[in-house]
């Protein structure tokens, strides 16, 4: 079952009022990101991301006791009015109620900014960093297999398929975006997001997944009419592509579409020569996790996503 709420003693809601709560300044970024576990590399990654406009440092808060600091908590703002929340992380000998100061202040952020939502990765409900958001509010929303395919599953040939694929163009964009919001109608893949967050946001994110290529971006038909999508992105600094999201429509499930789906989307990753083919999927879409079971993917973590909403989608 999913915890809905948990609360700390009141005693461990003291503040103390030597530490201080801020926002970072650019300079301090480097030395603030390693607070959060981050190696040097991961930090020189995300500093040049930023420094090419690709991200912002703006919901990086830290706490300062005197002319040290004690930890730090980021709200990583992303496309779709969506993002990542960082969970705070304190020294050893800090009161944890800092680090409800700093997901607080992170969250005030998030919320002043515009964004409708944001999430985070945990490895289960049980670590300090989920007691500690869902403390400051946030719900648990999915439990997530992430799944990867080698390319020794990866078909030789072409496959030859019912379903026919056209590239999604400009043109047809509005068509391809109704087409994705008939393909959440009942799904069981992560089945309350559209509740959460606009269709458009949610495009929005899948276009920033990895490196965006158009021509992954497919629209599956199927006996004449148009029945499903297809989204991947690559990930070539990996060696993978990932497949983003894939939906048939309520009308055309159970007729074996969506393993055609599969089929393609591990030929596209073969043609691009990647050594796998990775995804994620709510533990609670058995019949996805069946198509991608016989396809090949194998699972390799299994990850709880909390949610904190900020204002109606």
């Amino acid at each position: 079952a999913s915890i809905t709420t948990f609360r700390y003693p009141a005693s461990t809601m003291e503040q103390d009022p030597s530490i201080v709560v801020e926002a970072t300044p650019l300079a301090l970024c480097p030395q603030i990101l390693a607070l959060l576990d981050l190696d040097a590399d991961q930090v020189h990654l995300l500093l040049t991301s930023a420094a090419q406009g690709r991200l912002s440092m703006d919901g990086l808060f830290h706490a300062r006791q005197g002319d040290q600091y004690v930890g730090a908590a980021w709200g990583q703002i992303v496309p779709g009015r969506t993002a990542f929340t960082w969970p705070p992380r304190i020294g050893l000998d800090v009161h944890d109620s800092v680090a409800m100061q700093l997901q607080n202040s992170v969250d005030r952020y998030l919320q002043a900014a515009g964004v409708t939502m944001s999430q985070a990765v945990l490895p289960d409900l049980e670590c300090i960093d989920a007691m500690r958001l869902l403390a400051a509010g946030y719900r648990h929303f999915a439990d997530l297999d992430y799944l990867a395919c080698s390319k020794t599953r990866f078909p030789s040939t072409r496959p030859k398929l019912s379903v026919e694929f056209a590239v999604v163009r400009e043109s047809n964009r509005a068509h391809f975006s109704s087409l994705i919001e008939s393909t959440y109608t009942n799904t069981l893949d992560c089945a309350n997001l559209g509740n959460v967050r606009t269709t458009a946001d949610t495009i929005s994110g899948y276009q920033m997944t990895g490196q965006y290529r158009p021509n992954w971006w497919l629209t599956a038909r199927h006996a004449g009419t148009d029945v499903g999508c297809l989204i991947m992105a690559d990930h070539e600094a990996d060696e993978q592509c990932e497949l983003v999201y894939m939906g048939i429509i309520p009308e055309a499930r159970g007729k074996g579409l969506g393993r055609q789906l599969v089929q393609q989307a591990l030929w596209l990753a073969a043609c691009q020569e990647r050594q796998r083919l990775v995804l994620a999927v709510d533990r609670r879409n058995w019949p996805a996790r069946n198509v991608y079971s016989a396809a090949g993917f194998l699972a390799w973590a299994t990850r709880s996503i909390l949610l904190q909403r900020f204002g109606a989608a």
